[in-house]
């Protein structure tokens, strides 16, 4: 028997796209596809599409968020392949529609919350790096070669610190919870979001750190359709059980 190629991250999607289809309308295969994708982004950012959304356009930002918006969820993969359809056919809407709901703007124009300044204050104290815009565009292509779909828009969203009035003296790398209870740490294999990496090295700083990992696609592991992380994460709250570390379901 063949073995099932596992992707990871943004390929995932593709991955995906390629078995339940047969024949992926981004390309042959995964690079085809994930090459399609890239050059789609800067498609866009160099011309904006139509959209049906009162005269608004898609442009390179909001066709980032649309197509990482689905990602979040494997649930939501086939609409992503329709809006994504729809935009190489010229129409940016679903795509847009996807980026509203991942900033929470709202069809006023309003936002329904301030999750953009909270995700940027919060980011901002987990480091107290403030590179200079020189910085930022020498470490670009490092960003791009490390992940060529999103590397380079999370390359220059290191800018986003650079004014942020608070610097946190305290070094996050140095906290290892010491002489706490067990805490429960939970990553999923393939999360486009946050990398299974990040949840191995927290598990592995904090002294009492318990890995639990989910064997699958989109961002969290509870609530994720798996019963055993459920189960694992519900009998630690309400029972008090701590789960095998390194437990993977």
């Amino acid at each position: 028997e063949t073995p099932r190629v596992v992707y990871f991250g943004d390929n995932a999607y593709v991955g995906y796209c390629l078995d339940s289809s047969g024949a992926c309308f981004l390309g042959d295969d995964v690079d085809e596809g994930m090459a399609r994708i890239q050059r789609f982004l800067q498609e866009t950012e160099e011309s904006p599409l139509s959209t049906d959304l009162d005269g608004r356009v898609l442009g390179g930002g909001n066709a980032l968020y649309g197509v990482i918006t689905p990602l979040y969820d494997r649930g939501a993969w086939s609409a992503l392949s329709t809006a994504l359809r729809q935009a190489l056919g010229g129409d940016g809407t679903t795509l847009l529609q996807f980026s509203d709901l991942y900033t929470g703007r709202i069809s006023s124009g309003g936002y329904e919350s301030n999750i953009f300044e909270a995700n940027l204050t919060i980011v901002c104290n987990d480091s107290s790096e403030r590179p200079s815009l020189a910085q930022v565009e020498a470490s670009l292509d490092e960003f791009a070669a490390a992940a060529p779909t999103f590397g380079p828009a999370l390359g220059w969203a290191q800018v986003s610190c650079a004014g942020f009035p608070v610097v946190n003296s305290v070094d996050w790398a140095q906290v290892k919870g010491a002489g706490a209870p067990p805490i429960l740490v939970i990553g999923t294999s393939r999360d486009p979001a946050t990398p299974l990496a990040w949840a191995e090295s927290l598990a592995e700083q904090l002294e009492s750190g318990v890995l639990v990992t989910r064997d699958g696609d989109g961002h969290t592991g509870y609530m994720s359709g798996n019963e055993c992380v459920d189960d694992a994460v519900e009998d630690y709250l309400i029972k008090g059980t701590v789960p095998r570390d390194g437990l993977t379901c």
